[in-house]
């Protein structure tokens, strides 16, 4: 054998070699590129459903709020939209964080931001709507507000469904995954989603209207009073007399800045005046404020006064009065 017909032998099989490895890595390349791109679309989707999931939860809230406007009154409605109004807003931003979509699902991807927006909007005219007609019913800028955000939210579960829609049937039921439906305006509950029907149980309800009303809830004395002389309390002497006053917001709305005034009346019909402030009252919240070392002496014949002088929707509970005697000494 001829060394040329050698060294032919041995290219061929350098060749063969080389075409195997070449195939194998080409292979390992694409089965490699495979199980990154499902990884990719995986994360996507687990993603995607967790925040339509979080937006199902948001609608099913919209929709008990609806349902129970009368039984929740004002401040109930206020605190649920200021939460979905939040929340709509975080969702959105988070799903901007989402990063690249795989390139086949691009257009759903468009679908899911523009569903994402609408609700956003749609809750945020919404809040806007019904609280300006809760404060004035005739208000034809909450009416348009109400109803472009009625709107908006349509027009997101529509979107919200083309993005469905762009999905193969592997994508919706792949393992552990299960896309919601999400409906903000629910198919046959339109005419509770009704801009006129909303602001026409807003006029009927009064618990939906603003109600300003702060009262005087309690007087409380320390020490308190221990028996009575010529049909009057009595309250012991002590180192101290001091007077708790609670005050309870009774109406609808927030109460800011609230002015207590105590007034202490001796029998020479003198006055001592006193003053504090509640900061923030919350609708159906109470605050206690503590008026101390009240100058009341022992065999003293005293009327304690309490008031808001604030004017409210109902004056009638803003003022307490208590007269009570101060035992004398030993």
């Amino acid at each position: 054998m001829s060394y040329p017909q050698v060294r032919r032998r041995r290219r061929r099989r350098y060749l063969v070699v080389l075409v195997i490895v070449v195939v194998v890595a080409a292979v390992a390349y694409a089965v490699t590129r495979a199980a990154s791109e499902g990884k990719v679309r995986r994360e996507y989707l687990d993603r995607a459903m967790a925040f339509a999931a979080a937006e199902s939860d948001l609608a099913e809230r919209l929709a008990d709020m609806v349902l129970r406007l009368e039984q929740i009154g004002r401040p109930g409605m206020a605190a649920v939209l200021d939460d979905l109004q939040q929340d709509t807003s975080d969702l959105a931003r988070q799903l901007e964080d989402f990063g690249r979509p795989p390139d086949d699902l691009g257009p759903a991807d468009r679908y899911l931001a523009i569903a994402a927006a609408r609700w956003r909007d749609g809750i945020a005219g919404v809040r806007t709507g019904l609280l300006s007609l809760s404060e004035a019913a005739m208000d034809e800028e909450g009416r348009e507000a109400l109803r472009r955000g009625l709107v908006d939210l349509e027009v997101g579960d529509t979107a919200f469904a083309g993005f469905l829609a762009g999905l193969t049937e592997e994508d919706l039921t792949g393992p552990g995954r299960d896309f919601p439906a999400v409906a903000f305006v629910p198919a046959g509950g339109e005419s509770l989603f009704d801009a006129e029907s909303l602001a026409e149980r807003l006029i009927l309800s009064p618990g939906l209207g603003v109600l300003e009303n702060v009262a005087v809830s309690d007087l409380h004395l320390d020490p308190a009073p221990i028996g009575e002389e010529v049909g009057l309390p009595v309250v012991p002497v002590s180192d101290s007399l001091d007077a708790e006053v609670t005050v309870a917001n009774r109406g609808t709305v927030r109460a800011v800045a609230v002015q207590v005034v105590l007034e202490l009346v001796t029998q020479e019909a003198t006055v001592t005046r006193f003053e504090e402030t509640v900061g923030v009252l919350e609708p159906g919240a109470l605050a206690t404020v503590t008026f101390p070392g009240l100058p009341a002496e022992p065999g003293g014949l005293y009327e304690i006064v309490v008031s808001l002088p604030a004017t409210d929707d109902d004056p009638s509970d803003d003022r307490v009065s208590f007269t009570f005697i101060r035992n004398r000494s030993g």
